[in-house]
């Protein structure tokens, strides 16, 4: 493994940490310092976007069901990857 590679890992490491404890240790200090109002809109935003991020997303469902048909039978818009510039250059 390069430097550079191993520098990046190293910070990585200590990113994935404060990322997984942000969020435990400011709902802590929030509940210290007596500000319960953002803590209980932080818990309801907690519980709330998986579902709303759900709802967000169903519009695309209308675009999932053509795309697998396309993808499975050799028609319609799967001439668009053969052509791609990318499909085209050696390796």
């Amino acid at each position: 493994m390069s430097k550079v590679a191993a520098a990046f890992a190293s910070i990585g490491v200590l990113l994935l940490v404060l990322n997984a404890l942000g969020g435990i240790v400011s709902g802590i200090w929030l509940g210290v310092i007596g500000e319960w109002w953002a803590l209980g809109v932080g818990l309801v935003g907690l519980f709330v976007s998986p579902f709303l991020v759900t709802i967000l997303l169903i519009p695309g469902l209308l675009f999932a069901a053509p795309g697998a048909a396309l993808s499975v039978v050799d028609r319609g818009l799967r001439w668009c990857w053969r052509a791609s510039p990318a499909s085209t250059q050696q390796h």
